[in-house]
């Protein structure tokens, strides 16, 4: 039976998400900040380190809200994580969406420039690939 959440379980889940709302700011600048300043692999590290540790303390709020709380305090204690995922989530496609972080947020396969060194596939590669998969794909699954 699915428990009735009541105005106090909202109430408490709107002040948990505010909590790690703050504490996530402490951590990390804005998202529009982080979209503009961030532009090489330090300062990406920087970024994502203040991303992991705005969203350890999401988790440890919900933790201590769940402790404090029990039963009571589930739904805030899941706002909180959700809350905190939702913000790494953001931030995490913000800097994706950065053309300079490229090459860093794919891991690496950088040029001089710190952009993607990536070129196309020649024709030969092509069919080779083809060729893989129309004749060698199917032998390699029926051993398996």
């Amino acid at each position: 039976m699915v428990e009735e959440i009541v105005k106090q379980d909202i109430g408490l889940a709107v002040l948990t998400s505010s909590a790690v709302f703050g504490s996530w700011s402490a951590w990390n600048s804005s998202l529009f900040t982080v979209a503009t300043f961030t532009d090489n692999e330090e300062k990406l590290k920087n970024a994502k380190l203040g991303m992991d540790i705005g969203f350890v303390t999401a988790l440890a709020t919900g933790a201590a809200v769940h402790y404090v709380y029990g039963k009571e305090g589930r739904f805030a204690a899941a706002s909180a994580v959700l809350t905190g995922a939702a913000l790494y989530i953001a931030y995490y496609m913000k800097l994706k969406a950065n053309p300079k972080l490229t090459s860093y947020m794919m891991g690496g396969n950088k040029n001089g420039n710190g952009q993607l060194a990536w070129k196309p596939l020649a024709k030969t590669d092509l069919q080779y690939v083809k060729h893989i998969v129309d004749n060698d794909g199917i032998s390699i699954f029926s051993e398996l």
